[in-house]
């Protein structure tokens, strides 16, 4: 995260819980650069502790940078395993990710997004 917030401009805000799970993210580009534009703009949603959603209020990302890509717009786009293990993300389009006896990723299934 020091490296992160080093290259980049990041303002988090987290529950006070627990987990103390991150609510939003607002990231800009490079902070070095005044006025840098907003890359991220995340709400992320919980179920218990285990993320659900994650909307990007962003439309335009900076040419060529690593921002979220709000590809799914589902109630739940992450879900897990009866082990806690993810199993499917939307936003990145896994549609599947099977484990094996070990609970080690065995395949996944992708979508050209």
């Amino acid at each position: 995260m020091e490296r992160m917030a080093e290259l980049q401009d990041v303002s988090m805000n987290s529950l006070p819980m627990k987990h103390g799970n991150i609510l939003s993210i607002l990231r800009r580009g490079n902070a070095t650069i005044a006025g840098s534009p907003v890359v991220d703009n995340l709400t992320i949603a919980y179920n218990g502790n285990q993320m659900k959603k994650v909307m990007d209020a962003t439309t335009t990302g900076v040419n060529g940078s690593m921002d979220i890509k709000d590809y799914s717009n589902s109630d739940i786009e992450y879900t897990y395993n009866t082990n806690g293990a993810m199993n499917k993300d939307l936003n990145k389009g896994i549609s599947d990710i099977q484990y094996n006896s070990l609970n080690y990723q065995d395949y996944w299934i992708l979508k050209v997004l």
